[in-house]
């Protein structure tokens, strides 16, 4: 059955900038929730009723209720933001959750962990790899982020990139949240923050064979972005290693099978940190 549970928000002080907070308690180790770029924290929403596990959502610097950052935007600036979250509420241990975007951060977290407080990472849709030239097409998304931003025409074109058929036929409610999303699509600091993901980021397949905590990597089975077997491919390269494909997802698997990716996650969680296991996926 679904979970319900009181939510506590509040804005954090960061390194990347002051973000805004949702948080839950729960049982078992503590997830920290960074969303893909163009969304807010409400991402993991439907994921959270179905996870028993303390969670904290935010929204990313740019996005949704967060402020933008004071400096150039760095993935080793959004780790040591996420960092200072855990810090400044107590968590001594977590799980780290990213789709897209928040897969690159948990990345860089997980390889820059002095206090030894990261246990795991779950990677959903994460663009491992960085193109040697850009795609016209992503030139075409960072210049309409910093131009046209709220028009419906462009929040429609990035709706169609991220999600698969069946979810834009089956679950229109899912992309309905995504379309409405005014505080991203209208915040002043979207476009640097768009940039940096998409143009000056580095690759991190050469890293991933250096993280040490055990790893589940989630594919969307219908994700042109990051084809399934591109993700296998990188997921290869991670020691310790758990693959996923999530069925009639495409780039945000989390969002778009919520109880599906759910039960995998939990089955992993229960193997890897003595967290309950599903007791059935009805």
């Amino acid at each position: 059955m679904p979970r319900s549970g009181t939510w506590h928000v509040q804005h954090v002080q960061t390194s990347a900038g002051h973000l805004f907070v949702r948080r839950r308690d729960g049982a078992g180790i503590p997830l920290l929730l960074w969303p893909s770029i163009f969304f807010d924290h409400s991402l993991y929403l439907g994921l959270c009723e179905w996870l028993d596990n303390p969670v904290i959502l935010l929204d990313g610097p740019g996005h949704g209720r967060s402020e933008g950052c004071p400096s150039p935007l760095t993935l080793e600036l959004c780790a040591k933001a996420q960092d200072d979250i855990l810090t400044t509420l107590g968590v001594r241990e977590a799980v780290l959750v990213g789709t897209s975007w928040g897969g690159l951060v948990d990345v860089v977290h997980g390889l820059n962990d002095p206090s030894g407080r990261i246990r795991g990472l779950i990677l959903a849709n994460t663009p491992f790899a960085m193109e040697s030239r850009p795609k016209l097409s992503t030139l075409a998304v960072v210049a309409m982020s910093r131009f046209i931003p709220t028009l419906k025409v462009f929040r429609e074109g990035i709706a169609k990139a991220f999600f698969s058929p069946q979810t834009r036929l089956r679950h229109p409610e899912v992309l309905q949240n995504f379309l409405e999303q005014s505080d991203t699509f209208a915040h002043p600091e979207l476009y640097p923050v768009i940039r940096s993901v998409l143009l000056d980021r580095p690759s991190l397949l050469p890293r991933l064979c250096s993280l040490t905590q055990p790893v589940l990597v989630i594919a969307g089975e219908d994700d042109a972005n990051c084809p399934v077997a591109d993700m296998k491919a990188a997921a290869a390269a991670i020691p310790d290693h758990t693959l996923e494909v999530i069925p009639g997802s495409g780039h945000i698997s989390l969002a778009e099978r919520p109880h599906e990716s759910a039960m995998r996650i939990r089955k992993w969680l229960a193997e890897h940190f003595d967290s309950p296991a599903p007791a059935s996926d009805s």
